[in-house]
């Protein structure tokens, strides 16, 4: 095929979350906006932390979101939060004849679906990414021995042959592809979760929320942060850095235990909790602040900072090793004493964050849908390296022998 022609994509997906806005929600639709046919198979229920502790399950059957075909599929058994057995995958797949497989996730039982697929199709494209690291597969050294170095390792080296490239969604995660999953190096390309930048501009850059965006309307530093919030995620060491500052902190998302609510009861006066907010609300709180902030972990809402080009402060390690370039500061303790310094230098220097703003807009161009979607097809016609993969993995803070990396927050 040539690069003019129109790609018949699936992607296989364990969960599906409807109208979030997940790697498998805006990856198919940035590729659809290419031109290409896209179809996401998932099975007949949502993630576990949609629904708390139980999936949601939401039936089998076809429909769109955001314009891409979704087939939900009956399952057979599932490990519970990590993978399902789905019905009759090999039979759609056969029906459908895909000239592009995206599967993701690498040790689900579907990736031995999709190589039989591969093995009798090799002309069909199979590309799997990797979202697991040490911070969120393997902090038992136990499990990481066994279920990753040597059951799903021994499980992969059947269908490496048939696998044209993997994707790491970070630095961290290209790495554990290679040492704890075995996959050779030369086949791990960093194909990040990116910015969604064509939402951010339906629904913000409109001259209503323009006219109404209030940054700054009481010379106070606003800045935001969310999630789902627990005991060690850094909540307790924001809101202790923002006491008596000039600063405005919002928080959003769910608070998932008496922990964190009691820190919200006993907040200062400049800390207000906004609950939990749908995509586009989220979205306009990161684009109305002048800084976002994640004390200790990654977390997609990163992304979505990057999308607004609002200016961050993030832990480093190897997960958001990517993100920060002159566009915000990394802590590199996450305690109080630094998070305060840090905002006590924002708040009193406009001109810093104002850089911050500019700068930006240069790590949304890196790390837009739009590219990552483009570069996603460019590897069907070449599988070397692409822009992204050069610039970040041959960055000093890309080093996974930096101090930090690896560490365990």
């Amino acid at each position: 095929m040539t690069k003019n022609d129109h790609l018949k994509i699936i992607h296989v997906c364990q969960y599906y979350n409807e109208g979030y806005g997940y790697q498998e929600n805006l990856l198919p639709r940035y590729q659809a906006k290419l031109g290409h046919k896209v179809m996401v198979i998932t099975s007949d229920r949502m993630s576990y932390f949609s629904g708390g502790k139980d999936p949601k399950i939401v039936g089998s059957g076809e429909f769109e979101d955001n314009g891409i075909r979704i087939l939900r599929l009956p399952i057979k058994t599932e490990l519970k939060g990590r993978f399902v057995v789905f019905n009759n995958l090999y039979d759609i797949l056969k029906r459908e004849k895909p000239d592009y497989i995206f599967h993701h996730g690498l040790i689900s039982p579907s990736i031995k679906t999709v190589c039989k697929y591969k093995k009798k199709n090799p002309s069909t494209f199979l590309v799997a990414d990797n979202h697991a690291d040490l911070d969120n597969s393997a902090r038992n050294p136990l499990w990481r021995l066994s279920y990753y170095r040597i059951y799903s390792t021994f499980r992969l080296k059947k269908c490496i042959n048939y696998i044209d490239l993997v994707f790491g969604v970070t630095p961290a995660r290209c790495y554990f592809a290679e040492n704890e999953l075995g996959i050779p190096h030369d086949l791990i390309r960093l194909l990040p979760v990116g910015a969604d930048e064509f939402t951010v501009k339906e629904h913000l850059e409109k001259k209503d929320f323009l006219d109404n965006n209030y940054n700054n309307i009481n010379n106070k530093l606003k800045v935001v942060t969310g999630g789902k919030w627990s005991e060690g995620k850094g909540l307790k060491e924001l809101i202790s850095a923002v006491q008596d500052l000039n600063v405005e902190l919002q928080i959003f998302g769910k608070l998932d235990d008496s922990y964190t609510k009691n820190i919200i009861e006993q907040a200062p006066n400049n800390v207000t909790f906004l609950g939990w907010q749908d995509r586009i609300g989220t979205l306009r709180l990161l684009a109305s602040a002048d800084v976002a902030v994640w004390p200790k972990l990654h977390t997609t809402l990163v992304e979505d900072a990057i999308a607004t080009k609002t200016p961050l402060i993030l832990r480093y390690q190897g997960n958001t090793s990517h993100h920060i370039r002159e566009n915000g500061v990394y802590l590199f303790t996450g305690t109080s004493i630094e998070i305060r310094q840090i905002l006590d230098i924002l708040s009193n220097s406009e001109n810093l964050i104002n850089k911050m703003k500019e700068n930006s807009k240069k790590q949304l161009d890196l790390l837009s849908y739009k590219r990552i979607a483009k570069e996603s097809i460019e590897y069907y016609y070449d599988k070397s390296a692409k822009t992204t993969h050069e610039v970040f993995m041959n960055d000093p803070l890309c080093n996974p022998s930096n101090r930090d990396f690896h560490k365990l927050s």
